[in-house]
């Protein structure tokens, strides 16, 4: 068999191998402690044997041996380690980027910084004028959702916080002896917790509870990185600037706004209730509004300023007296006022502006009938305190602080809560609703069915819908009668959630961001949507024209069939009287959402990544041919076979024709973990994508469109992409795959994993198919398993057929790997999940679980395939052999991860045979390894 250990011992960095090490010690002494000398010496042997090249079949044998409770103590150890090295992993890259900070000079910035970004715009002969524009253009908007895939539990994340708390203060060195023992003595106690802690939830995650995950990093991390970011583009800018146009950073706009689907999102997803998405609205807002208070306070501690010593506009006092006029203070605020105050109008004004936010909270999310039956506001709409104005008064403290020469003041905290209220306003995030185009159609069906328009819409073609949609659109009756008419259940609750989207508008033009239509394949899919709003209220009526939604309706093209005919298909919509209605009421604005997990499970890695790409140069295409403005809404999961890998790296690779200067993505479960969890991590991560937006900017100044296809390279691509989806339909379609897939896989015990409020599949009691299962379980076992197969699999078949059929060469891949972005994101995509993968381990699974090896066989032989040709591809000798840092942390890891697998390995056999009395327990184990392998991995779906 393929031997598990390796030849060459990894080596880490000398300050990572410190913090590992002194975890690692830590983490062993606290499993003496609680769980024996015993379970410590069964850890620290199966490490030995599985770092041994010639002892795979001998680690199974040891596992074989051990009880259930041995079982479950090393689980835990193990995935305790490596929450521990996870946590210090990413303390070394945030290390490594402010030692590269301390390095870098205005000739010379640091690489993807947004220094560098500008610079190398400046390079390319970007006057002032033109970095003005394509910062006003620009628009980068990460949308967090509640996708499944974040196995650990908030308990634990906290903990691994407060432990890297604790690292950072030991590499500062800056204690005495005495504090330096309290801080190893306080690390080795959240060390212990974090072993004796449960490390899978007793219930399944309710809605709430993701919204309270989403916030937790909008309030902490987020919200602290993009001041940040915005004092790192004003220094970029003022640096080498030809006069003084970037001098004040409240000038410059903002260039993140966050969005989210948790509490939003319906599609296939029961517990996302009409109430959840109340509540969802009113927690954002009053998160936002507590972060602003804490910033007011601490900002009036800072502005003691005297008008006795200094000359203050008129403004501000006027602005006061309104205040005095027109806000009602608490005793305490009075006195402060009127006493302590009396001097300080900076102080006075703050306190004003105190009262008002807290008067906001009082108030709740929206207007009466917002809430059901809460008790909810009195106050008029207009009489609200809103994020605009708030916005305006803190403007007007620094105009007075400017004008009075005390800028030094204003560019301080100031600058930073303006920044933050126009990245975040009094919402945090915009909220985005999606759901299924068949539960709209049903909906539309019944309401046209009750006013008697048409009694079976559902089956009536679709160019005779279109027609039917275009009048009823235009039409200013509602098609319910008044007085209680009887609707399904899911048609009221549907236009329920219209009518709650709606009260939030007017509550906050921001606090909704878009409807998205999942699974759509046909014009009135988007035109049953219109109707829906427009029967709910959600809508601008014109007189004399027709009216329009003010969210945008975003189709999601989820299917290789729908992405290659997407260029028809939108050329048809913005032909559509009632949708060219739509685009004209939202300044010929379209929002197009392109899926990459459901594209991929469908057509193969090779075939789902040309699709997209094509689809989004269609879009810009058919877009400039319209004059729409394009903004793609990329639909990225975690893993490589769900569109993930490196963020930037896409961004630099979209086609030149689909650029806009805005962009949108899904940032999901462990990616917002790992990218949010620490401060210097998310602002490296927002500065990366700067960069990257920058990049593409230039990219599409270069491109003109009159420019030639690269005809030959499509049909290349095209090829390629051809023959790799066969090859991968033929796994996926032969008829003993899917039972085969189920039993080598823990795919069974998967869908038991309560890490989300969303169901695994969208099957009934019978359980799962292939085409019901969704695409983050799908890609979760192969992780699990080590097969990693949704991130490479079809690429060699395609590749060397292609080349044998004279349809491309060697040469030409080899210099698209080195010239095109794209092109080299898609290899080293594939190169990084075959580097993780480990098929000694699958195999294993495959030889204890399954009836025979042919499907490993199988897909054994496509892998040695696909890493023939992406070695000769990328012209070296050993998978990303060009990254060692990576390679490198992948070897340091595998022998532990060998082991969670071989543990996981013999519970899967277990269970096999296990009475029903031994099934709990055992399948309690079970989501322990899942949790445990998803650690090792860094990767669930």
């Amino acid at each position: 068999m393929t031997s598990f250990g390796q030849e060459e011992k990894p080596r880490l960095t000398e300050d990572l191998r410190t913090q590992v090490d002194l975890l690692g010690r830590a983490l062993g002494d606290a499993i003496k402690e609680h769980y024996g000398e015993t379970t410590y010496e069964l850890v620290e042997s199966l490490r030995s044997w599985a770092q041994r090249t010639d002892a795979g079949e001998e680690l199974f044998r040891q596992v074989a041996k051990l009880s259930l409770p041995e079982i479950e103590n090393i689980i835990r150890s193990y995935t305790s380690y490596f929450h521990l090295a996870n946590k210090a992993e990413q303390l070394e890259i945030a290390r490594i980027n402010r030692k590269r900070e301390f390095e870098a000079t205005v000739e010379n910035p640091r690489s993807e910084s947004i220094a560098q970004g500008v610079e190398s715009m400046r390079q390319a002969g970007w006057s002032d004028a033109e970095l003005t524009d394509f910062l006003k253009e620009l628009r980068i908007e990460p949308t967090l959702t509640a996708h499944p895939t974040e196995a650990r539990r908030e308990t634990l994340l906290n903990i691994q916080q407060r432990i890297a708390g604790h690292l950072k203060k030991m590499a500062a060195q800056t204690q005495t002896p005495a504090e330096a023992k309290r801080i190893e003595e306080a690390l080795r106690s959240e060390v212990a917790l974090m072993l004796l802690s449960d490390q899978i939830r007793t219930e399944r995650k309710t809605v709430d509870d993701e919204v309270d995950f989403g916030l937790y990093f909008l309030a902490t991390t987020i919200w602290d990185a993009v001041p940040k970011i915005q004092r790192d583009l004003q220094r970029a800018l003022s640096e080498r600037s030809e006069g003084d146009n970037f001098d004040q950073a409240t000038e410059l706009p903002a260039l993140f706004r966050y969005s989210s689907w948790i509490g939003g999102d319906r599609d296939g997803n029961p517990n996302v209730t009409v109430d959840t998405t109340r509540n969802t609205f009113e927690k954002q807002r009053r998160v936002a509004l507590k972060k602003y208070i804490k910033s007011l306070r601490l900002l009036r501690q800072e502005l003691s300023v005297s008008e006795v010593h200094v000359t203050l506009c008129d403004a501000l006092f006027e602005s006061l007296a309104e205040d005095k006029k027109s806000v009602k203070l608490s005793k305490a605020d009075t006195r402060l006022v009127e006493r302590d105050y009396a001097h300080e109008p900076f102080r006075r004004k703050l306190t004003y502006m105190l009262a008002k936010l807290n008067m906001a909270i009082d108030q709740g999310a929206a207007p009466t009938h917002f809430a059901r039956g809460a008790a909810a506001s009195t106050a008029a709409p207009e009489e609200r305190y809103r994020a605009e104005q708030f916005q305006d008064e803190l403007k007007l403290i620094g105009k007075a602080l400017h004008q009075a020469g005390l800028s030094h003041l204003a560019n301080g905290r100031l600058t930073d809560l303006l920044a933050q209220v126009a990245t975040f306003g009094f919402r945090l995030a915009s909220l985005d609703f999606r759901q299924h185009s068949r539960v709209h159609e049903a909906a539309v069906s019944e309401l046209l069915a009750i006013a008697g328009v048409a009694s079976d819409y559902m089956g009536m073609p679709e160019e005779a819908r279109l027609e039917l949609l275009n009048q009823e659109l235009q039409n200013p009756r509602p098609l319910r009668p008044r007085g209680h008419v009887e609707l399904s259940e899911q048609t009221r609750d549907l236009l329920e959630v219209f009518e709650v989207a709606r009260q939030a508008l007017e509550e906050d033009p921001g606090a909704v961001r878009a409807w998205v239509i999942s699974m759509t394949h046909e014009l009135s899919d988007l035109l049953e949507v219109l109707l829906l709003a427009k029967e709910s209220g959600l809508w601008v009526h014109r007189p004399g024209e027709r009216g329009y939604a003010p969210i945008e309706i975003v189709p999601l093209l989820e299917t290789i069939e729908d992405l290659a005919h997407v260029d028809t298909f939108m050329a048809k919509l913005f032909e559509n009287p009632a949708y060219a209605a739509q685009l004209d009421g939202r300044e010929r604005f379209q929002e197009v959402m392109v899926g990459y997990s459901d594209s991929s499970k469908d057509g193969g890695y090779w075939m789902a990544n040309w699709s997209q790409h094509k689809a989004q140069r269609a879009l810009g295409e058919v877009s400039a041919k319209y004059n729409v403005q394009l903004c793609m809404f990329h639909g990225r999961g975690g893993t490589v076979g769900r569109g993930g890998g490196h963020s930037t790296r896409a961004i630099v690779g979209i086609p030149p024709q689909s650029y806009s200067g805005r962009i949108r993505f899904t940032e999901q479960g462990e990616v917002i973990s790992f990218r949010y969890s620490l401060e210097p991590i998310a602002h490296r991560h927002l500065e990366q994508l700067v960069h990257a937006m920058a990049q593409a900017a230039q990219g599409a100044r270069d491109y003109r469109a009159g420019d030639a296809k690269n005809t030959a390279r499509d049909q290349a691509m095209e090829a390629v992409a051809a023959r790799s989806m066969r090859v991968y339909r033929e796994l996926i379609d032969d008829p003993e795959f899917w039972p085969w897939y189920q039993r080598v896989t823990p795919i069974e015990h998967i869908s038991r994993l309560p890490i989300a409020s969303r169901p695994s599949s969208r099957s009934g009691p019978a359980g799962p198919t292939f085409d019901s299962l969704r695409a983050i379980p799908w890609n979760f076992a192969w992780t699990q398993t080590r097969y990693n197969t949704p991130g490479w699999y079809g690429m060699g078949t395609g590749l060397e057929e292609a080349v044998e059929a004279n349809e491309i060469n060697l040469e030409d891949l080899r210099d698209w790997y080195k010239n095109w972005s794209y092109f080299q994101g898609i290899i080293d995509n594939a190169q990084l999940e075959m580097a993780r993968a480990r098929l000694a381990v699958s195999r294993q699974y495959c030889e204890n679980l399954a009836e025979d090896m042919a499907f490993h066989e199988r897909l054994e032989k496509e892998f040695e395939l696909t890493r023939k040709w992406l070695l000769k591809i990328t012209e070296t000798d050993e998978l990303l052999s060009k990254n060692n840092t990576i390679r490198q942390l992948i070897a340091v890891r595998n022998p532990y991860t060998d082991v969670l697998n071989a543990l996981q390995i013999e519970l899967m056999t277990r269970w096999q045979k296990a009475d029903e009395a031994d099934c709990a327990d055992l399948g309690h184990a079970l989501l322990l390894s899942l949790n445990g392998v998803a650690a090792a991995m860094q990767n669930t779906g």
